[in-house]
């Protein structure tokens, strides 16, 4: 997918904007197929290493990451590669023009953490 983007950004002399969960993160470059720093240099890259990784990233926050990144290409009239690997970013990417998600609340997320945990802690005990 990201040689594919390099490609298509490059044909339509655009810039890419990330949709992948893990490339959001500084540091996360194993495993996330992360773009070359000479790549990113001759090609812009949004919403790439621009959280810790002790961050967290809501979608409803990612949703207003994107709008931001595709006004800004928007307003200098640069074409937008939009590329990654989460369907819940794409989807939001998607979305980011005509809809709003709501942040989480606290107790919604403790009871996907719980439910998560749980998942795991099944998958792996088997």
């Amino acid at each position: 997918k990201s040689a594919l983007a390099l490609a298509l950004a490059r044909l339509v002399r655009g810039e890419i904007v990330s949709a992948d969960a893990y490339q959001v993160y500084r540091g996360m470059d194993i495993g996330t197929a992360k773009a070359t720093v000479a790549e990113q240099a001759e090609i812009p890259h949004h919403l790439v290493d621009i959280l810790d990784i002790t961050e967290d990233l809501s979608v409803a926050q990612f949703q207003k990451l994107g709008r931001d990144a595709l006004g800004e290409l928007g307003a200098r009239d640069v074409p937008a590669v939009v590329v990654g690997g989460w369907p819940l970013a794409v989807l939001a990417a998607r979305l980011w023009l005509n809809s709003a998600f709501r942040p989480l609340s606290w107790q919604i997320r403790k009871v996907i953490a719980r439910w998560r945990h749980s998942r795991s802690y099944c998958l792996t005990h088997l």
